[in-house]
């Protein structure tokens, strides 16, 4: 019973220093959370500062968080200012490069403009071997149809070398399209083996020529049809205008430039497109025939002024093929059904 007091007072001494220590490490925690919030508080008057505690916390959170999110949407307009930059950039390329694809019509030889003279009529039925005609140098553009039944071969026939020198046609049963090939000046006629009526129409389409005589006739004072200042044979007081056409021409008295896309179906002849070097094509072929694509030179004399593209049996699904071509060229497909080109 001695001890018991002393027991006591040590029990309620000890309890008492717990209850300090629990209260020194409340008050620590609280003072280390304000002096962390407080710098990111605007600084305030000391009639103004708040009272430590749990006010002074969630004052201090919400501070904080507004920092946050201030920066994160400083971060995310800048992102969004970049993206639209970037979207206007790439807009002005494309509108600086002229990137977007003119789309290619097939030309209309029987309407196009030659080099000299007009386009060339022949006609027959069955086997035939033409008179000769006198052609020039460059690209020959033909035109044929047949009604028929059985194979049709059109050969033009060098007169000069007194042989046979490109196969134009080579089909079966009624047919219509277009082909080109280039040669050199001479006489030539058109062997035809067919068992129906046939009709060719061939032309020498000088695009370049057409737009150097325009040019030079404009500087002249010359219009389309004549003498600048002699209307038949009247004198005028100034140069003759003539805003007109020659009633023969078509695209074949424009050149455009690369990029450029065309579709069709069947044989044609498209163009003519001036490239500035090398030219990625794109092919699409949905038929189930032979598929070829030419370039020729428009000014082509011979097979090395040209570059085979595509010769493929059967479909084609995207492919891709880069040829060496630069100058004017003219755009010959030859085949049976639906097809699509890209170039550039």
């Amino acid at each position: 019973m001695a001890y018991r007091p002393t027991t006591d007072r040590f029990a309620r001494a000890v309890r008492r220093s717990a209850a300090a220590v629990v209260v020194l490490v409340a008050l620590v925690a609280v003072s280390g959370l304000a002096l962390t919030a407080v710098p990111a508080a605007p600084a305030a008057s000391p009639a103004a500062q708040p009272t430590v505690g749990a006010s002074s916390d969630v004052s201090a959170a919400h501070a904080a968080t507004d920092l946050v999110d201030a920066e994160a949407a400083d971060h995310l307009g800048v992102v969004a200012g970049a993206q639209d930059d970037d979207a206007t950039t790439d807009s002005a390329n494309e509108s600086a490069n002229g990137s977007t694809p003119t789309e290619l019509s097939p030309i209309d030889p029987a309407n196009a403009t030659g080099a000299d003279d007009a386009p060339i009529e022949l006609h027959g039925e069955g086997q035939t071997v033409t008179d000769p005609v006198a052609l020039d140098d460059g690209l020959l553009v033909v035109s044929y149809a047949h009604d028929g039944d059985s194979n049709v071969q059109m050969w033009l026939w060098n007169e000069s070398s007194d042989e046979r020198e490109t196969l134009l046609v080579n089909e079966i049963g009624t047919i219509e399209g277009a082909t080109a090939a280039p040669i050199s000046a001479g006489n030539y006629s058109l062997e035809v083996v067919a068992d129906g009526n046939w009709n060719v129409t061939l032309v020498q389409p000088n695009a370049t020529a057409v737009l150097e005589a325009r040019a030079n006739a404009t500087a002249n004072g010359t219009g389309a049809s004549g003498t600048a200042n002699e209307t038949n044979g009247t004198e005028s007081d100034g140069p003759e205008t003539n805003d007109t056409e020659p009633t023969n021409a078509t695209n074949a008295t424009s050149v455009t430039d690369a990029p450029a896309i065309a579709s069709g179906n069947g044989s044609a002849v498209l163009g003519p497109v001036r490239f500035e070097d090398s030219v990625i094509v794109t092919g699409n072929y949905t038929g189930e025939s032979n598929f070829q694509v030419w370039l020729w030179a428009e000014n082509g004399t011979s097979q090395l002024d040209g570059a085979l593209v595509f010769n493929e049996l059967g479909q084609v699904d995207g492919a891709e093929r880069r040829v060496s071509q630069s100058g004017v060229s003219w755009i010959v497909v030859d085949t049976v059904g639906e097809w699509e080109l890209q170039f550039g």
